[in-house]
């Protein structure tokens, strides 16, 4: 995990501590779970609990640790945070209740351990910042305007081989220059902000332009996916089941079928907002091909556990001696599309199930 990146997410998380005042709430659960196994029979213990409970839930209803973008969130997850934070932390105690709702001494044993895992947390955020800060590591932050897009690449995918790893970088090269030049008529610079080799993580500079037609097709991609995620664990099972690899082409036949209808939906739909004034008709024509290509290519590694985010930080709110151009509206615009679209990881189970034909590579984009 990158130092900065450590740095940054310890003080998002440290912050959230302090002003839900999540470990007292959570002390207090435990208090009145403490006073009703020691006095059963008092209903107000019971009545307590339950109004504890409801002030807990509120403020998890809408934490920092929720909205954090995917790979954020994988680092969370490498902190051991994810699970006590949050809509995690409101299910694990939902649970605990739905299953205990008479023997209160066994609740009780059970949110005390989620109560040990906050303070242990607590304890661990407060030592790595003080060391950090002592050590002048800085915090990894977006500035004002600044676009990152985030690619996690999951191990197996290359098999942990650097010469497999530099190939899988041209292949993102290409798909990502494809985008670029749809949004500015020509590849972009994609300047490298940080690598993290835990996971591989790759975090690159982009424009906010860009970003925005990267998100939107990652985005619809998704959403067509999600169409085959139970087919997938249907196929699995079936393999288990020692069905032949031939019985089940007609599964992967309906699975690429269903994703090449949709490439060319997105396609149609990035196609038109191609500027005819950045790119001749020539280039457009090859350009619809090599996006047609990068999309399968998205599509093919959202299939083999791949993640891309898009992550933004807005300008600041123009001044009244400040002149706003049409620049400026457009980025502003932009950078709104793009916190306004969500991209989730996807927990596949299964061996993947896409079998693209991509096609070939048409033009320069390198």
């Amino acid at each position: 995990m990158n130092a900065e990146r450590l740095h940054a997410i310890a003080r998002i998380v440290q912050d959230e501590l302090t002003s839900t005042n999540l470990i007292t709430r959570l002390q207090t659960v435990v208090n009145s779970l403490q006073s009703i196994v020691n006095q059963p029979q008092t209903p107000q213990h019971q009545q307590q609990l339950g109004q504890n409970l409801n002030d807990i839930y509120k403020v998890l209803e809408k934490t920092e640790s929720d909205n954090l973008t995917p790979a954020w969130k994988e680092l969370l997850e490498e902190m051991g945070g994810s699970d006590i934070l949050g809509k995690n932390l409101q299910k694990r105690l939902e649970s605990i209740f739905s299953r205990n709702q008479i023997t209160y001494s066994l609740a009780l044993e059970e949110t005390k351990i989620l109560l040990e895992q906050l303070n242990k947390l607590k304890m661990g955020l407060q030592q790595t910042i003080q060391g950090l800060t002592i050590l002048k590591v800085g915090i990894e932050e977006l500035k004002p305007g600044e676009c990152e897009i985030g690619i996690l690449i999951p191990r197996q995918a290359v098999g942990n081989d650097f010469g497999r790893f530099a190939k899988e970088l041209n292949e993102l090269n290409y798909i990502l220059n494809t985008f670029s030049e749809v949004a500015t008529g020509k590849p972009g610079e994609f300047g490298i902000r940080t690598l993290s080799s835990s996971e591989l993580l790759v975090f690159l500079k982009s424009a906010p332009k860009i970003g925005l037609i990267i998100v939107s097709a990652v985005a619809k991609l998704l959403e067509c996916y999600k169409n085959l995620v139970e087919i997938r664990k249907y196929r699995e099972e079936l393999k288990k089941q020692n069905v032949p690899a031939e019985k089940l082409s007609g599964i992967d036949e309906h699975a690429d079928g269903v994703i090449n209808t949709a490439v060319e939906q997105i396609t149609i739909e990035i196609m038109q907002q191609c500027d005819k004034n950045l790119v001749d008709q020539g280039r457009r024509n090859e350009l619809n091909t090599s996006i047609r290509v990068s999309l399968k290519k998205v599509v093919a590694r959202i299939d083999q556990g791949y993640n891309v985010e898009v992550r933004v930080a807005p300008l600041p709110k123009p001044s009244d001696e400040t002149t706003s151009t049409p620049d400026d509206a457009e980025t502003r615009k932009h950078i709104e599309n793009i916190q306004k679209t969500k991209l989730n990881y996807m927990k596949l189970e299964g061996t993947p199930i896409l079998k693209l034909s991509e096609g070939p590579k048409l033009g320069n984009i390198n």
